[in-house]
């Protein structure tokens, strides 16, 4: 935004931003084809976050690159954001801010998530996006799968996320049926910080 033009941009109005990834934005040598980034507003950050103004950027490594500029080292892509969405209002009890908390999976709750499917033998490339406030400690779960850490080059089932962080993570779907994904923090997964996702045989 050298002009200046992006750094607020009212109801109704719009501007074209554009990002240049640098070198050092791109995937390292050991973080395969690509990775994610945060997008998010700095007008009024805690509210324009709340309000959903935030979202993945999948910067591809020119090396692994499709014309599309998907990455040809995997079948399939998912983005996921853990965060509890605060809607609570003014002059509420206790009780009713906290019935306002919604622990959510890319704003949704108790498994009404869509769209994770993929078929035995997939390569699978999950952006895992975490972002709120202090409760925002969230440990994405797989049941039935392991996922490779491209930063210690080990295989688990859990990853940590702390607000404002994001990770990428690989998948060799191996295991055909319909599997848990969840927050592994007891208080969220209550809370209905939970999903499913299926593979095909």
């Amino acid at each position: 935004e050298i002009d200046g033009k992006g750094a607020a941009v009212l109801p109704g109005g719009k501007y074209t931003y554009t990002w240049y990834a640098t070198k050092e934005s791109a995937p390292q040598a050991n973080e395969g084809g690509s990775k994610v980034w945060w997008y998010h507003s700095h007008v009024n950050p805690t509210q324009d976050i709340q309000d959903g103004l935030v979202g993945p950027i999948i910067i591809t490594s020119a090396k692994y690159a499709k014309p599309d500029g998907t990455p040809d080292d995997v079948n399939k892509e998912f983005v996921t954001m853990f965060m509890i969405f605060d809607q609570s209002k003014p002059g509420m009890t206790a009780t009713q801010i906290e019935g306002s908390m919604k622990y959510t999976i890319n704003g949704y709750i108790f498994d009404n998530l869509r769209g994770l499917v993929m078929n035995k033998g997939d390569k699978v490339r999950w952006y895992l996006l975490g972002m709120g406030g202090e409760m925002d400690i969230h440990t994405p779960h797989w049941h039935g799968e392991v996922v490779l850490d491209r930063k210690t080059n080990t295989y688990t089932d859990v990853m940590e996320l702390l607000p404002g962080s994001m990770d990428t993570v690989d998948m060799l779907a191996y295991n055909p049926g319909t599997w848990m994904y969840h927050c592994h923090v007891a208080d969220h997964i209550r809370a209905g910080m939970f999903a499913m996702y299926t593979v095909n045989p």
